[in-house]
Order: structure tokens, then sequence, then C-alpha cells
């Protein structure tokens, strides 16, 4: 059930009104698409200054109006609705270019910071790491992992049911005992 509208100079175009059946909510989406989607794209041209990024803002703002439409709410006005979707959507994409070109550098840094052999390097440390506390005892293992993760000596203490003093001394025999155990294993 469509209704053109004609006004003035205006192309006469489709203009949504309640639907019945699927058959034409579908035309209502056809007919739009026919007759604005040449509009639309230069209107997304003129915002976007990119040929192939209006092509997408105005297939997305269709994408949506279908779903609209299926969803048996359908605009009033589609030729103004889809206007809205479009310029809505190129705002949208300008914030996220704004994040992405804030953020990009720092993620950059962070993925270029890891080159296969500091990747090797690390993974071989922490093997090494490991190694080590296994052959600690279950409380001193426990402090140490405590103790890197930021927990205070009262913490660790109350954990593993010491007092703060005994707590200290286990920690530093932990740590000394895995030092001795590192430069063993990084020797020749």
């Amino acid at each position: 059930m469509l209704a053109s509208t004609c006004r003035g100079n205006r192309r006469c175009a489709p203009q949504a009104l309640p639907c019945a059946s699927p058959e034409a909510l579908d035309t209502l989406v056809t007919a739009a698409f026919t007759a604005y989607r040449g509009e639309l794209i230069a209107y997304a041209r003129r915002l976007t200054r990119d040929p192939d990024v209006a092509e997408d803002i105005v297939a997305e703002a269709f994408c949506r109006l279908t779903v609209q439409v299926l969803a048996g709410a359908p605009p009033e006005l589609a030729r103004s609705w889809l206007y809205r979707v479009i310029a809505n959507l190129v705002v949208s994409r300008a914030r996220h270019a704004a994040v992405a070109e804030r953020a990009g550098p720092r993620l950059v840094a962070l993925e270029g910071a890891h080159s296969p052999e500091t990747e090797l390097l690390d993974r071989e440390r922490r093997s090494d790491l490991a190694d080590a506390l296994e052959t600690l005892p279950g409380d001193a293992r426990l402090g140490l992992i405590l103790a890197a993760i930021g927990f205070s000596g009262r913490e660790i203490a109350v954990l593993i049911g010491r007092s703060e003093a005994a707590t200290r001394t286990y920690l530093h025999r932990g740590r000394r005992r895995m030092r001795t155990r590192l430069e063993l294993g990084a020797a020749p």
C-alpha cells in the first residue's frame, strides 16, 4: 500500500503507509530503493567525500529500512527517514574513525613490541619461572605469587597462616631459591 506524493519540482516518490502484507512491505523497500538511491548516494558523497564509503552507508541505511519494515514499523516518510539514518551513520562513522585515530598508535605500539624473538624469549623465561616455582614448597610458592600480584606482606601472612615477620623471611628465602635456580638454569 504505497502512496505517491508530488510537491513542486520534486520527483514523485512513494511514501510508507501502514502495510498489511509482506508483499506490500517488500514493495515499500523496493520502491524507496528505486526512487531515492541516487539522491541518497549523492547526499552521502557530499557528507563523506568518498564514493565507496557513501555506497556502504546508503546500503546500510536500506538494510535498516528493511529491518524497520519487517519489524512492522515502517517509517511514515521513508525519504526523510533515510536521510536522517544516513546523517546518523556518517556521524557514527566519524566518531569511530576519531577513536581509531587516537587509539591506533597505542595499539600498533603494543603489537610491534613483540617480535618473534622477543616472544620466544618471554615464553622461555615464563617456563623457567614456572619450573623454579615448582621446586618451592606450597606456602612459599603461594606467597611469592601473591606478592607478585601485589598483595602486602600482612595479607600474605594472613593467607598462609604465619606471622608477618615469618612471612617476610619465608618470602626472602623463596626469592633467593628462585634466583639461584634461575641463575643455574641460565648457566651453560
